[in-house]
């Protein structure tokens, strides 16, 4: 019986050893140590060519390192600081290292996907953003950040309620927010079944192939053209009056270079243009659509056109829902 104890006893210890060795090796993953040779690979590169300062700086996780940006974004000066699978915990760690230095006029932001797949919760992620947002506030306070939403894939799908709960908490936090930008590559990436498109994966599931990259660079592209003019659009999902009804909504418009007044048109799907009607100030105009649209994600366009200097348009990826 002795002997029976004893030998329970040193299970019992190894047990307890192992599970100690486990969440050691669990934590010593995860530290942001871990992506210290990646971080000095980025800085060797700077030391013998700095970028300029006033770029387009993509800083993120895989999805950004594996992302041809320069090809993507000709005309640009891009700098492109994504490494493996990092955490939004990782970029803050290295905020001073890999998003400080360079003083970017923009910096378009991705990495949540580790995040939620390590366990995080949805509100973890938004806390670690806010951090990232505070930082840039800090010390790089003209800058602009362009937030790219956790992408629903086919590998992850099981994840996507926590995924897309953290998305909607950012977007609504960039609506408040002048220089935060919320780009939707969510819609074009979900078929009419609400699933994610596997035409625009890699094998794994997860990366994006040369497809997907495309309906990114789209989504992005308009974002930095916006966001140099000075021009922001919000416009908020929609809502279709009864079956058969129109669809009306207010559409906030923006512009740093002239406050108005201005000539607003509107359209879906590149239907003819429609006039809109300001609602009481410069920036708050009201559409009223009179044919039918179906539920479902539709394009609008927006046309800003000044008393003084040349139109301007800009595209949403817009839902009709419900009254």
């Amino acid at each position: 019986m002795y002997q029976m104890k004893l030998a329970m006893a040193a299970g019992c210890t190894w047990l307890v050893l192992f599970a100690v060795m486990g969440m050691a090796q669990e934590t010593e993953t995860r530290s942001p140590e871990r992506w210290e040779k990646n971080i000095r690979k980025f800085e060797a590169k700077d030391r013998q060519e700095m970028p300029e300062n006033d770029g387009v700086l993509f800083v993120g996780s895989s999805s950004i390192r594996l992302w041809d940006t320069p090809a993507s974004f000709p005309g640009e000066t891009i700098i492109n600081r994504g490494f493996g699978g990092c955490e939004i915990s990782d970029v803050n760690h290295f905020f001073d290292r890999v998003v400080a230095p360079y003083q970017p006029q923009i910096i378009v932001f991705y990495a949540r996907d580790n995040d939620i797949a390590s366990g995080e919760t949805a509100e973890s992620v938004v806390a670690d953003f806010k951090t990232f947002w505070k930082s840039v506030g800090r010390q790089i306070p003209d800058c602009t950040v362009i937030y790219i939403p956790i992408k629903p894939s086919l590998s992850r799908w099981n994840l996507w309620p926590r995924m897309r709960n953290a998305n909607q908490t950012i977007k609504q936090f960039a609506k408040q927010n002048y220089n935060l930008r919320f780009a939707d590559i969510v819609s074009p990436m979900l078929n009419s079944e609400g699933k994610p498109r596997p035409e625009l994966f890699v094998k794994d599931g997860l990366h994006l192939n040369a497809k997907g990259y495309q309906i990114w660079t789209r989504v992005i592209q308009g974002l930095l053209k916006e966001t140099k003019k000075g021009m922001v659009v919000d416009a908020p999902d929609l809502t279709r009056h009864g079956e058969t009804g129109n669809v009306s909504g207010t559409v906030l418009v923006t512009d740093s270079e002239q406050d108005g007044p201005w000539k607003v048109d509107y359209r879906f799907n590149d239907q003819p243009w429609r006039a809109m009607k300001n609602v009481g100030d410069a920036r708050h105009w009201l559409f009223s659509y009179p044919a039918e649209l179906a539920y479902g994600q539709h394009q609008l366009d927006i046309r800003l056109s000044p008393t003084q200097g040349s139109s301007r348009t800009v595209s949403r990826s817009i839902k009709v829902i419900e009254e």
